[in-house]
């Protein structure tokens, strides 16, 4: 949002909410589906299956928690001193 136009900042909002939206979408229907296939009837006992359908969640949660750490990090050093504007020189 930062680094939007503010001319534009109500579509770099919109863009941002449905990509979190999808998100959550996307990963409800991935756990509930890792969830289904590892609980198959006669295969694990329910408890099991929570537990290890939890483990991959959380796995994949640290995993995209350390992507963006890293990712805004690189962002951050190339970015303007807050309060700065691209392109205006100051006297």
């Amino acid at each position: 949002m930062r680094d939007a136009d503010p001319s534009r900042a109500g579509t770099a909002a919109a863009v941002a909410n449905t990509a979190r939206q999808v998100g959550l979408a996307l990963g409800t229907a991935v756990c509930g589906g890792l969830f289904i296939g590892v609980s198959a009837p006669g295969r694990r006992e329910y408890t099991t299956a929570v537990g290890e359908a939890g483990a991959v969640a959380a796995l994949v949660a640290l995993a995209a928690a350390v992507s963006a750490v890293v990712l805004l990090r690189r962002a951050d050093k190339g970015a303007p001193s807050p309060g700065s504007r691209p392109g205006v020189t100051e006297p």
